[in-house]
């Protein structure tokens, strides 16, 4: 534990992870809407994705915990050549590190990209952005709010044939008058509509 290289994870862990604790503690929240959910992911993404330009403050910040800790010095770790067989594409260019600070950083980033990218593609699937579409159909719905036309079209063409657009806003017509929401209701009405409508 009082080697760098676990300094520096540890502290690294902490600063990525709290975010997305965060955003996991958010999401299991029972009164959150899919679209809440995307929201607050995206504005995760948002966040660490600007911590890939603060390494040098990050860096500044852990070696002095680590000088006033007494933890052992950083030190660049031996680069294994790797067999030419094995070597192809773009990996034949990578260039080592140049200096402790860039051997780092090169983790610091690799990190921050990982759980970037993780969380984009949890979020980003077709399947959620159509459930989250028909959660807001509904949602504006039951809350007698106007359904605009984007809306309406993205959950038409994804039924097909299934369903004509202007049947369908006069049943949304019909369906919001008895459903009239409190804000704290929504999102489990929302889900008790989604689950009649796929059974």
């Amino acid at each position: 534990m009082k080697s760098f290289d676990y300094f520096f994870g540890a502290k690294l862990g902490h600063l990525l992870l709290s975010h997305s604790d965060n955003l996991s503690r958010t999401l299991q929240k029972k009164d959150i809407s899919a679209a809440e959910g995307q929201e607050c992911a995206s504005k995760t993404v948002a966040i660490l994705a600007k911590k890939r330009d603060q390494f040098q403050s990050f860096w500044t910040n852990v070696t002095s915990e680590a000088l006033k800790l007494a933890v052992d010095e950083p030190e660049q770790k031996r680069q294994r050549k790797v067999p030419a067989r094995l070597v192809s594409g773009s990996a034949a260019d990578i260039m080592p590190p140049e200096s402790v600070e860039d051997y780092f950083r090169r983790i610091y980033l690799e990190a921050v990209d990982t759980i970037v990218n993780c969380i984009r593609d949890r979020f980003d699937q077709e399947g959620y952005k159509i459930y989250s579409k028909l959660q807001q159909l509904l949602l504006k719905t039951c809350n007698q709010q106007h359904v605009d036309e984007e809306l309406l079209k993205f959950v038409c063409d994804f039924y097909g044939e299934d369903l004509r657009k202007g049947e369908l806003r006069v049943q949304l017509e019909t369906l919001g008058k008895p459903w009239k929401l409190r804000p704290n209701n929504q999102s489990g009405l929302c889900q008790r509509l989604l689950t009649t409508c796929e059974g």
